[in-house]
């Protein structure tokens, strides 16, 4: 999922198993155990008290505090980041960097791509670096794609 942009927890098998077992639910199972065992468990697991389910709630939290406090921090990065800057390289002419998605997009508006003094135009290559330090990538080999690419990471700026 990292791969696609989303940030995850995976609370480790063993981590649920104990907080079930600290409520008095064994809730270890693999591919040999009976459907009905597994059935008799889930009728168990509906029927919690709400004081149980905050029980285990905590101890779920408690036992994987390390990867949510993880978690959180690579989320609040994410939400944090602004675009640092925005760099434009028609692949027939020179580097173009800006500081915002504005300025980018209005480069590439005015941009004449078949200027002969540039030679025949390939494609834009656009890198947009963040605050974060995270970074994308991406190749275009038209300027309507380039520009639906830079309104989608624009987030908030009007361009």
């Amino acid at each position: 999922m990292r791969s696609s942009g989303f940030e995850v927890v995976l609370f480790p098998y063993s981590s649920l198993v104990e907080a079930f077992a600290s409520i008095g639910i064994n809730a270890a199972f693999d591919e040999g155990t009976p459907d009905a065992d597994f059935k008799r468990t889930i009728r168990k697991i509906e029927a919690l008290t709400n004081q149980q389910k905050a029980s285990l709630k905590q101890h779920l939290i408690h036992s994987n505090q390390k990867l949510l406090d993880r978690f959180f921090k690579e989320l609040q990065s994410i939400l944090d980041r602004k675009v640092d800057r925005v760099i434009v390289i028609p692949l027939h002419g020179h580097q173009s960097e800006f500081t915002s998605i504005k300025g980018a997009v209005s480069f590439i508006r005015g941009y004449d791509e078949v200027a002969p003094q540039h030679g025949v135009f390939r494609e834009y290559e656009v890198i947009v670096r963040y605050s974060n330090g995270d970074k994308i990538e991406a190749v275009f080999k038209d300027k309507q794609q380039t520009l639906g690419f830079l309104n989608y990471v624009s987030g908030t700026e009007t361009v």
